[in-house]
């Protein structure tokens, strides 16, 4: 405290020296500076709450991102439980007897010549199972609906290729098919829980 009185005292001794033109530019020097100062102070402080700002508003972007992947997340998890019920329901070994079902909804059940399974894998918690099977001489109309009565299957069974040839019946001329699928069916692995 001493030297800040000491300090003070010079000033004002040096002060009382000086001209009073001298007086005068040092006064203009000093409030200069100090506008210049506040000045500094006021322009760092508005960065400071502009940076703040900036700052707020991406995280408040990150914040709405975050819920709406929350959202979706909710949304993907209610559909794949609703998958898996239903997956539930369907019994594998009976993809044959399904098919066979859809067939005869169909009116080609006469012309199914095959419902063979292929091969089957493991695909992380789930078994693929791939099955051929076998149409001729179907007509196109009834093709059309066996196909439409096995895509939208409640059960997780695919169409994954399917080759296509068609004629015509010379005695009846109508449009006939031989069709070979290649179908997949998804179902939990037997050493899953």
């Amino acid at each position: 405290m001493d030297r800040i009185r000491q300090a003070m005292a010079w000033a004002n001794e040096q002060l009382e020296a000086m001209s009073p033109r001298d007086r005068l530019l040092f006064t203009a020097l000093v409030s200069g500076l100090g506008v210049a100062l506040a000045a500094a102070i006021v322009f760092g402080a508005y960065n400071l709450v502009q940076d703040a700002n900036s700052r707020l508003s991406v995280a408040r972007d990150r914040f709405v991102d975050a819920q709406d992947l929350a959202d979706e997340q909710a949304v993907l998890a209610a559909k794949l439980a609703a998958a898996e019920a239903r997956m539930d329901q369907f019994d594998p070994s009976q993809a044959a007897t399904y098919v066979e079902r859809w067939a005869q909804e169909a009116g080609v059940a006469d012309n199914l010549k095959e419902v063979r399974e292929t091969a089957t894998a493991a695909v992380g918690a789930f078994r693929e199972r791939d099955y051929r099977v076998e149409l001729d001489d179907a007509l196109l109309p009834n093709v059309v609906k066996f196909l439409y009565a096995l895509e939208s299957a409640p059960f997780p069974v695919r169409v994954r290729n399917a080759t296509f040839k068609a004629r015509s019946d010379r005695k009846s001329e109508q449009r006939l098919m031989d069709v070979e699928l290649e179908v997949v069916t998804y179902s939990r692995d037997e050493g899953e829980g």
